[in-house]
C-alpha cells in the first residue's frame, strides 16, 4: 500500500467519523444578497419546520412546539466562527429593535423562572411533580402569555456543549435568548434537513413554514425587511 494511497484512506475515515468539526464551514464574511425565494429554490427541499430541542447551559430546555404561532429567527452558530460573532451583535441591534417596539420578548425571565423553581425543587418534590416538568409548564406559559410576535434564537452548535457560551454571551452582550443546540442539530441536521456551515438564519413563519434562509451575513437593515415580510 502507497503512503498516498494510505493518506487519502486516512483523511476519508477521520471525516467520516468526526461529524460536523470537519463538515462544518464558516461562511463569507459579507452581507446576504440573495433573494429569499430564489435561495430557497435552489437550496432548501422542506418548506415544513421539523420539531426540535435546544438546552440552556443550565439545563433548561426549550422545545420548538412551544413556540407555535410566532415568528421565528432561528440562527445557529459557534463561538470560534468570526462572521458569527459580527453577526451576534447585529442581531442584538434587531432583538434590541424589536424589543423597544414590543414586537419580541425579554428571555431573562426563562431563567428567572429556572432559579425560582429549582430553589423551591424540595417543595415541588413533595407535590409529586418532576422539576423538569413543573419547569417545562412554567417556561410554556411564560411563552404564551406574550403578545410580542417574534422570537430571536441563537442556537450553538459546538460539538463540546458551547462551554463558551457564557463568555460569549458576556463579550458580546447578547439579550436575545441563546441556547445549546441538540446533539442532532451539533451533527448538522436541523429543522430543515442539513446545516452546513455558520452562520446560518432560518426565518420561520408563525405557520412553522420557512419564510428564508440564510447562510453568511445578514445587515440590520435588510434582517428587519425580511421580519416585516413573514406572516
Amino acid at each position: 500500500m502507497s503512503a498516498r494511497f494510505f493518506l487519502i484512506h486516512l483523511i476519508a475515515y477521520i471525516s467520516l467519523f468526526s461529524g460536523l468539526s470537519l463538515n462544518l464551514s464558516c461562511s463569507a464574511h459579507q452581507e446576504t444578497q440573495t433573494s429569499p425565494t430564489q435561495f430557497l429554490k435552489s437550496s432548501q427541499k422542506q418548506s415544513k419546520m421539523q420539531d426540535f430541542e435546544v438546552h440552556s447551559l443550565k439545563n433548561i430546555e426549550l422545545k420548538s412546539e412551544w413556540l407555535k404561532g410566532k415568528k421565528i429567527v432561528l440562527h445557529y452558530f459557534t463561538t470560534w466562527c468570526h462572521p458569527c460573532t459580527d453577526q451576534s451583535v447585529i442581531l442584538n441591534q434587531v432583538h434590541n429593535q424589536l424589543l423597544a417596539q414590543g414586537k419580541t420578548i425579554d428571555w431573562a425571565p426563562i431563567h428567572e423562572i429556572a432559579y425560582q423553581l429549582q430553589s423551591k425543587q424540595n417543595q415541588i418534590k413533595k407535590l409529586g411533580i418532576p422539576l423538569k416538568d413543573a419547569l417545562a409548564l412554567e417556561i410554556q406559559s411564560y411563552l404564551q402569555n406574550q403578545t410580542a410576535e417574534v422570537l430571536i434564537l441563537g442556537v450553538c452548535l459546538e460539538k463540546k456543549g458551547c462551554r463558551r457560551l457564557i463568555d460569549f454571551k458576556d463579550v458580546n452582550q447578547v439579550h436575545y435568548g441563546l441556547w445549546v443546540g441538540s446533539e442532532q442539530q451539533r451533527l448538522g441536521y436541523g429543522p430543515f434537513g442539513i446545516i452546513d456551515a455558520v452562520p446560518t438564519t432560518y426565518l420561520i413563519n408563525s405557520d412553522g413554514k420557512l419564510h428564508a434562509r440564510f447562510q453568511g451575513m445578514l445587515m440590520p437593515s435588510y434582517l428587519i425587511e425580511q421580519i416585516q415580510q413573514m406572516r
